[in-house]
């Protein structure tokens, strides 16, 4: 009778331990935060079927009683992804990294200097210069701060592979007309292959009292492909593996060749200008994006860039 009532007791206990268990207490855990609470079922040695709602860890700190919410920081973090994609969408190339970190740190407060100005700098003030459109340097003083003191630099660089157009980028074959590009950096450059690709940069222009202006141009829309061969003409590939020749294969593709040029390609003794080391078709595509005339375009430094977003996938 004793040990019957022993074995009761602790069938008991144990049942009781393993209620504890299954029950969560309130504040050790909570809901998941990234997704409303999901209820999924599961086979039961009891029942058929069994309804069961998942929880997620919170963070503990050193007192067991305090609970750090976390809900808050989520919402921040997903405002800095959001205005990370922003900020990445708007930089296709060095030049508009620049430019939209300049417009930002303008919308911050922060003062713009001139490196051939003398600087008046203020402690607690907040300063940043550009140089060449492609480099900034901001920084700000502390209110504290004494001359010694010493200071800290976080660096990091605005450009990234790509390629990039050369200085005579029209090529052309047999009824196409073709970009001549050169790989910048160490990139992935399998990854190019058809693509819906454009074009962005840098634009030297003439403006109308004779004197040249730089102009930022970013093509949205598709306007260059690198086309893959198709299987017959390149059997091996899924043996050998994908590996194009850089100089004649990554040669991005504008347009069929057109049976009526501009009138400027035509023009004889034409001199070594833009006009004759870059398509016509290529310069009437940027004099509309940049509402000029044809021979307005002095200079070109032009990156070919992907056309698709970038997102946040989850």
């Amino acid at each position: 009778m004793l040990d019957c009532l022993r074995q009761t007791t602790m069938a008991t206990t144990i049942a009781r331990l393993q209620l504890l268990q299954l029950q969560p207490h309130p504040k050790l855990f909570k809901p998941c935060l990234f997704s409303p609470s999901v209820h999924s079922k599961f086979p039961n040695r009891h029942a058929a079927s069994r309804s069961c709602k998942f929880f997620a860890f919170a963070s503990l700190s050193s007192n067991g009683d305090q609970i750090h919410e976390s809900s808050s920081h989520n919402e921040s973090s997903g405002s800095i992804v959001g205005d990370l994609l922003s900020y990445l969408n708007e930089s296709w190339t060095q030049f508009h990294a620049t430019a939209e970190a300049k417009r930002q740190l303008l919308s911050a407060g922060f003062q713009l200097l001139n490196e051939n100005e003398e600087w008046e700098l203020m402690p607690g003030g907040r300063y940043f210069f550009t140089r060449n459109m492609s480099s900034l340097v901001a920084f700000s003083i502390g209110e504290k701060y004494c001359n010694g003191n010493g200071f800290h630099v976080i660096a990091a660089h605005t450009d990234s592979p790509c390629l990039k157009l050369k200085p005579i980028s029209s090529s052309s074959k047999p009824g196409y007309l073709m970009l001549n590009v050169e790989t910048y950096g160490g990139g992935l450059w399998h990854t190019w292959f058809d693509r819906d690709l454009s074009l962005a940069g840098r634009v030297i222009v003439r403006s109308d009292d004779g004197s040249f202006a730089q102009r930022l141009v970013k093509i949205k829309r598709p306007l260059l492909r690198v086309p893959t061969l198709a299987i017959h003409l390149n059997r091996t590939v899924n043996q050998d593996g994908f590996k194009p020749n850089l100089e004649t294969q990554l040669v991005p593709l504008l347009s069929t060749r057109c049976e009526e040029e501009l009138p400027e390609s035509k023009e004889k003794g034409l001199t070594r200008s833009s006009k004759a080391w870059h398509h016509p078709k290529l310069l009437e595509i940027l004099s509309e994006e940049l509402d000029c005339s044809i021979d307005d375009i002095v200079a070109l430094e032009l990156n070919v860039c992907d056309t698709h977003l970038a997102v946040w996938e989850a």
